[in-house]
């Protein structure tokens, strides 16, 4: 049992390096991810384990604590010597643990005290989304193009002019497109991109057209990122695409303001083909992936619905997983705290934790809530989680306690908030029409 922490860790070098390797393999010469917490330039499997990924990083301390109990608690009984070579790895893993929770404990404290510095940058027009995969910003304007922003270099890396999303349908909305965009984007919407996702080599939007674009990040010129074809992967999501999420294998989930949800796989000749859809009576306000402490495999995700209810679905069949009625107005955006509980945000700004034990348990109601919608919510360290709404603040709570308790807020901004991106130290919104705002907090 002594030697189980080293097995562990050797399979985790070897099954999360390596499709990463791959995925970076086009733009290793001139692009390598930072490690950021630490801000030093390290090898992909650290940097997967601490920085891309912060979920796996609980996961994996939770994983040590476990081998390093069973090893002590066998060694007493096992008669042969330990081997050397094992000795001098599982005390590597206990420092390297015991430097993963400084640094948690660091962060956290950064964020509950509120010690940031902030930064911005401009782009050519307004913002409508973000979606955040340090150090790449990927942005929707209004006019319907998208881009790629660094935040290291303030470097605008691209911007799409060839293939923008409408800014409306067909010159004018119809009555149900109107009223899809209010549950979206409430009574003021400034057109554009709807929906936004960028994870490792693909960024995916949305538009109000019910096209959603794939967008192939391998293409690499010396002074940077050129989008990898000529034009995108374009699939049809159908109504005004209200979420777009990248899922396990590069797969493509859609989700529209019909209630429809549809999944797409990449095929053997490089295409999308719709591989399952599903729908629901009432509009999908916005879609997240559920961690993989869940109990899951990282496929499942959550899907918010303008009738209150949040749903569970699995990430192969769309099967439910849990199904709950969680306020009474539509779910803008949502977050899963742990195996137990989900945080909700409403349309009308309310936010409820939700507990997943029952259909008996009453949502806790958080306050003071916004006083528009809550349109995202993300937890950038443990114990802290941060809401935007389209009043324009950015609020901080502390979430160790039963109630959730407001310790701060950033705001209000200058116009409303469409969303929050952060990875370690950095949490990125917009708020400020043509501005990326990045906020850093002290490490």
């Amino acid at each position: 049992m002594r030697s189980l922490a080293v097995y562990f860790y050797l399979f985790t070098v070897v099954q999360l390096s390596s499709p990463l390797q791959l995925i970076f393999k086009p733009i290793n010469d001139v692009y390598k991810p930072p490690f950021h917490l630490q801000k030093t330039r390290l090898g992909f499997c650290s940097h997967l384990q601490v920085h891309f990924h912060p979920t796996l990083r609980s996961t994996l301390r939770s994983t040590l604590r476990t081998a390093l109990r069973s090893s002590s608690s066998d060694s007493s009984s096992d008669s042969n010597l330990p081997d050397p070579s094992s000795s001098l790895l599982l005390s590597s893993l206990k420092d390297r643990l015991t430097t993963l929770q400084s640094e948690s404990t660091t962060l956290t404290r950064s964020y509950l005290n509120g010690d940031f510095k902030t930064t911005s940058f401009d782009l050519p027009s307004y913002i409508r989304r973000i979606s955040l995969n340090y150090p790449l910003c990927g942005f929707g304007l209004y006019d319907g193009n998208v881009g790629l922003l660094d935040l290291r270099t303030a470097e605008i890396i691209c911007i799409t002019e060839t293939y923008p999303h409408p800014t409306s349908r067909n010159g004018r909305e119809s009555d149900k497109v109107d009223e899809a965009i209010v549950c979206l984007n409430g009574e003021y919407d400034g057109g554009g991109v709807t929906s936004i996702d960028l994870q490792l080599g693909v960024m995916v939007t949305g538009g109000r057209d019910g096209r959603v674009y794939v967008w192939e990040l391998r293409g690499l010129r010396k002074e940077g990122f050129e989008f990898g074809r000529p034009k995108p992967h374009v699939l049809r999501a159908g109504g005004v695409v209200g979420g777009v999420l990248i899922g396990e294998d590069n797969d493509v989930i859609t989700t529209n303001t019909f209630g429809t949800v549809r999944i797409f796989t990449k095929a053997q000749d490089g295409e999308y083909e719709e591989r399952t859809k599903r729908s629901f009576d009432s509009p999908i306000l916005c879609v997240v992936k559920s961690p993989l402490e869940s109990g899951g495999d990282g496929r499942s995700f959550w899907v918010g619905l303008d009738d209150g209810r949040i749903i569970r679905l699995d990430g192969r069949t769309l099967k439910t997983e849990y199904e709950l009625k969680a306020a009474s107005v539509g779910v803008r955006s949502l977050f899963q705290e742990n195996d137990v509980s989900v945080i909700v945000g409403c349309n009308d700004g309310g936010l409820f934790r939700v507990t997943l034990a029952g259909d008996d348990v009453e949502p806790i109601q958080i306050k003071p809530g916004h006083s528009e919608a809550v349109v995202s919510i993300v937890s950038p360290s443990p114990g802290v989680v941060a809401t935007a709404s389209r009043d324009g603040n950015l609020r901080f709570w502390g979430t160790s306690s039963d109630v959730p308790e407001r310790m701060y807020d950033i705001g209000p901004m200058r116009v409303w908030l469409s969303g929050i991106g952060f990875e370690g130290n950095v949490l990125v919104t917009d708020g400020a029409d043509n501005k990326i705002i990045m906020h850093t907090f002290d490490v």
